[in-house]
């Protein structure tokens, strides 16, 4: 897509992204109170629209991995389309652990949390220790969780170093990871540029790994980050 036409196309875009979210949050309200299923519907057919006016689509590989019981996703993070990207690819009943500052903000903010999604807050070690003890506790009633491991996008294409205590949640709950590989949602819509590019984004589940309460949550961390850096092709 052309430049000339890629400004008129993200304005369009934000407007839908908008409405579109506006619209599904008054639906999560008024027919998916205290039912996860309508929730996870509603968020999954928000998650496809998005995309779909934006021109993105999507190359899923790897849903036959995804256990039956509640899981640890651990994704690779390039793009604030990594959201509706979960939501449209991910199956059964999980939840999303997002930075504090989604959650202040108006109506989205209350949607999530009503919707069960989970906050974290960076200001502090012991902040973000409670987080994770409460993800754990998510994990142990029966629903997965999604997780960035980086805790944030990245600004170069590259991956960031993985968060150790992500894998707290695995040593506690003794729920597999589940590593998802995001590719192209980076080139798509980077950190830093407002401007929407059309694109195919690969989004590929692998096998889940079972982390012991023996292995070290550094070794385990750095261990995710070079199967996810192996199969973007890129060095960490």
């Amino acid at each position: 897509m052309k430049d000339v036409v890629k400004v008129p196309h993200t304005l369009i875009w934000r407007g839908f992204t908008v409405a579109s979210t506006l619209f599904f949050i008054s639906l999560g309200y008024l027919f998916s109170r205290g039912k996860r299923r309508r929730i996870k519907m509603v968020e999954r057919l928000w998650g496809k629209s998005v995309l779909a006016v934006g021109g993105i689509r999507l190359k899923v590989e790897g849903l036959e991995n995804v256990p039956a019981s509640p899981v640890i996703y651990m994704a690779n993070h390039q793009s604030d389309l990594d959201w509706p990207i979960l939501h449209s690819v991910l199956p059964g009943d999980f939840v999303l652990l997002a930075k504090k500052e989604l959650f202040q903000t108006p109506i989205f903010g209350k949607y999530i949390k009503f919707a069960g999604h989970q906050s974290i807050d960076r200001s502090s070690a012991l902040n973000v220790f409670k987080a994770f003890r409460g993800v754990a506790k998510t994990v142990k009633k029966g629903r997965s969780i999604a997780i960035f491991p980086e805790g944030t996008r990245t600004v170069d294409g590259r991956l960031g170093d993985f968060s150790p205590i992500s894998f707290l949640v695995a040593k506690e709950t003794g729920a597999p990871v589940v590593p998802v590989v995001i590719d192209g949602s980076f080139k798509a819509l980077r950190k830093g540029n407002p401007i929407l590019s059309a694109a195919t984004i690969k989004v590929k589940i692998l096998k889940p790994f079972f982390f012991g309460k023996e292995i070290d949550n550094e070794v385990a961390a750095r261990q995710l980050k070079e199967t996810i850096s192996k199969e973007l092709g890129i060095g960490i």
